[in-house]
């Protein structure tokens, strides 16, 4: 990959993809929300800057959900979902009551809102890997830290022009930063800084399919006690101090979708991949030499949307474009971090042109064919022992449909 300084006051260009056709790549929009306002109001400021594009989210919605289920469990899934409102944390359910005040005059009425919140708990797909790296907050040391690299993919374009980064504050402090999408209130990618010089870890979720039945999962959506998993891990972010913390409550909680967890401390060996049935945790990988893909001084892990111990789709996958590459997805960057695994045993990490060529590497994991695909809407590396005032290293995604 060709890494090009081209910046103006909107866009960030982070290069071009290794597909030879250039790739334009933006930073998301930051936005603060205050955890001290009123539920109801807190989102305000991200919704009013959004309103324009809620006719082409509506209309993609609808269209994901009825290629997804059909017009007939569509409409049952409206009912299922509409009657886990009672359900829902206070808290929550208040965010999107405020959020519907601004947008059902433009036609995102409460229960699409919930629609649209529900949806990545059984639709989305992804890319994440975690690996070893240089502690950027402390060169000098040599002291090692834990990198979470992440892609989202998602057959939706609307959501290229949702993606905002959001640090969410209590008492004017950060408490956590997240990658998400306007109109939703739950975190799919989020770090959670050191408290008082302890803990820090970030986490994302990969989409996991293990039955062709959406009865079950309907029957989950109304269970009192289960957790949207995009709600649970905001819970995370927001309440965990620590890594083994943040790892027990996401290996524990019962949830609506069985799922893959990725979690990333700042300590050597903090890393981990957590695949989960919506009641119990099934398997567990980590960042442990008889543990890990690949024993060496920079361990990594990756996961897509297969489990990580199959080399072939599961029949349900059907014709399912991002299931059925999960694998390649999976080799692909399995492939670039062993690369840049040996490029870090020989490179000498105070220098700033060897701490680029670290970043240029992680790039090149993610912005690189498979991983890369028509449906990625961001690419982030997260690092939970950074200064909490500086943005997540995202860039947004937009008009691949060549790859």
């Amino acid at each position: 990959m060709e890494i090009r300084n081209n910046i103006n006051e909107n866009d960030e260009l982070i290069g071009y993809s290794p597909c030879s056709t250039y790739v334009p790549i933006r930073k998301p929009k930051t936005f603060i929300i205050n955890l001290d306002d009123p539920p109801q109001t807190r989102w305000n400021e991200v919704v009013q800057q959004h309103l324009q594009f809620i006719p082409a989210l509506i209309a993609d919605l609808r269209r994901q959900q009825e290629e997804e289920l059909g017009p007939r469990l569509f409409a049952i899934s409206l009912t299922f979902i509409l009657k886990k409102i009672s359900y829902l944390p206070q808290e929550v359910l208040n965010e999107l009551k405020g959020i519907a005040t601004l947008t059902e005059s433009h036609g995102l009425d409460l229960t699409k809102l919930l629609m649209l919140n529900f949806g990545y708990d059984f639709t989305a797909r992804c890319t994440s890997a975690v690996i070893e790296g240089p502690s950027y907050s402390n060169l000098e040391s040599r002291k090692k830290t834990i990198y979470l690299l992440r892609n989202l993919d998602w057959e939706s374009k609307p959501l290229r022009q949702l993606t905002i980064e959001v640090n969410f504050q209590r008492q004017g402090k950060t408490v956590f930063r997240a990658i998400t999408f306007a109109f939703f209130i739950g975190i799919l990618t989020g770090v959670k800084f050191p408290t008082d010089g302890n803990g820090g870890f970030s986490i994302s979720l990969n989409y996991r399919k293990i039955s062709d039945s959406l009865f079950g999962a309907f029957g989950r959506v109304i269970d009192s006690k289960a957790s949207k998993v995009s709600t649970c891990i905001r819970e995370v972010l927001e309440t965990c101090i620590t890594y083994e913390q943040a790892v027990d409550v996401l290996a524990t909680k019962l949830l609506v979708a069985p799922c893959y967890l990725i979690v990333a401390g700042i300590e050597e060996g903090q890393g981990c991949i957590i695949t989960r049935n919506p009641g119990t945790e099934e398997n567990r990988i980590s960042l442990l030499p008889n543990d890990s893909f690949h024993i060496g001084s920079y361990r990594y892990l990756v996961q897509t949307n297969i489990d990580h111990w199959r080399e072939t789709p599961l029949p349900i996958a059907h014709d399912d474009e991002l299931l059925m590459d999960a694998n390649e997805r999976r080799k692909a960057a399995a492939q670039s971090c062993d690369l840049l695994e040996q490029f870090a045993k020989n490179a000498n990490f105070t220098k700033k042109t060897e701490i680029a060529n670290w970043f240029q590497g992680c790039w090149e994991i993610l912005l690189q064919r498979p991983v890369l695909n028509r449906h990625t809407i961001f690419s982030s590396i997260l690092i939970a022992d950074e200064n909490p005032q500086n943005p997540i290293r995202t860039c947004v995604i937009n008009n691949i449909n060549h790859l």
